[in-house]
């Protein structure tokens, strides 16, 4: 679900803003088949939030430069989209009245369900369905709300590389997009996707095609990356590199992957419970409908970390799968690609193909 700021543009470059990279992917639609026309990704420098505001505009900026150069991409217009703390997801009851209606009072529908300042926020909404509550029939809405300066920032980055906004999204919504223009065989399955990006790790879980629970977490790569460097004692790259060698598994012939494993555990663990948190949560609200996740669905750079997928699917005993959006196209097999990663900017890709958005 796009935030409604920007006018609509036809054809755009989905533009993955990151605390380890920027993507930039432009797709083609051919039938039923999408297939990329030109991809581009650099690396943030794992130190990015130690540096100034200025100095880390500039390196974002950069890399955004250096991607566009790089990929032969056919348009200027790009999507872009935001997670975190500083973006609100609501499923909230407003009285029943017509989408246009909505968007005339949303201002006031909304206040009383925003942590923030109404005038600090864009806001849009988007009505899901009816509901009755003691008698009355009111419309189930969600309710998007994120921060100005939020928004303003990611548009300013696009800007300043040369490209034109013309889509703002939202992380868990892009995912969302991807997996239901590529998997249209599964419209009756209610699926949690779990996004764990290097920041923030974003929870939808999608109930016959309608989003009914979604979250952002505060654990993710990153995390993971420091408990490693501060229980081993060692620079962030070192800890990086680590992970990713050995991750869940603690096998090795010294006692450094034992011990990566126990670091981790303690962050990963963290993150399960978020998940069989937000699983009971939908439990509770789907009481009396028969609904239950059938599964769970990877994305994100740092879902690859060995041992992962297979510890969730222990913990929380439903089955794991890992999302790779251009499976049999030759892109799958493109060197250095980690396909789960592509995730957020495949939904963004998608946003105004086809007129999906």
């Amino acid at each position: 679900m796009p935030l409604n700021i920007l006018p609509g543009r036809k054809n755009v470059i989905g533009v993955d803003i990151g605390s380890s990279s920027v993507k930039l992917l432009e797709l083609k639609a051919t039938g039923a088949r999408i297939n990329p026309v030109s991809y581009a990704e650099e690396k943030i420098s794992l130190d990015i939030e130690l540096k100034s505001p200025d100095e880390r505009r500039q390196h974002y900026v950069s890399a955004l430069k250096k991607a566009l150069a790089r990929g032969k991409f056919k348009t200027k217009n790009a999507a872009v989209s935001l997670s975190g703390n500083s973006v609100i997801v609501r499923f909230v009851q407003f009285p029943k009245m017509s989408q246009e209606e909505l968007k005339k009072t949303l201002q006031f529908e909304a206040e009383p369900h925003i942590p923030f300042d109404i005038a600090d926020v864009y806001l849009d909404a988007q009505i899901i369905g009816d509901i009755e509550e003691d008698g009355q029939i009111q419309m189930e809405t969600i309710l998007v709300a994120a921060k100005k300066e939020l928004v303003e920032y990611k548009l300013d980055l696009l800007e300043a590389a040369g490209l034109r906004p013309s889509v703002v999204d939202v992380d868990a919504f892009a995912v969302e997009n991807a997996y239901e223009a590529l998997h249209k065989d599964e419209a009756n399955q209610t699926i949690m996707i779990l996004n764990i990006g290097a920041s923030v790790t974003n929870i939808n879980i999608i109930d016959q095609g309608v989003s009914k629970v979604v979250r952002d977490i505060n654990i993710a790569g990153n995390s993971f990356t420091k408990a490693i460097n501060t229980a081993l004692q060692i620079d962030l790259n070192k800890a990086e590199a680590l992970k990713k060698k050995y991750g869940l598994t603690g096998k090795g012939e010294s006692d450094i992957p034992k011990r990566i494993q126990q670091a981790l555990l303690s962050s990963v663990g963290g993150l399960i419970s978020e998940v069989d948190r937000s699983l009971d949560f939908f439990a509770g609200q789907s009481a009396g409908r028969g609904s239950s996740v059938d599964y769970i669905l990877l994305s994100g750079g740092s879902s690859a970390l060995k041992g992962l997928a297979s510890l969730i699917k222990k913990e929380i005993n439903l089955p794991v799968k890992v999302f790779n959006p251009f499976i049999g196209t030759e892109f799958a097999s493109s060197d250095g690609v980690l396909l789960p990663s592509l995730a957020v900017v495949t939904g963004l890709a998608l946003r105004k193909i086809g007129d999906n958005a």
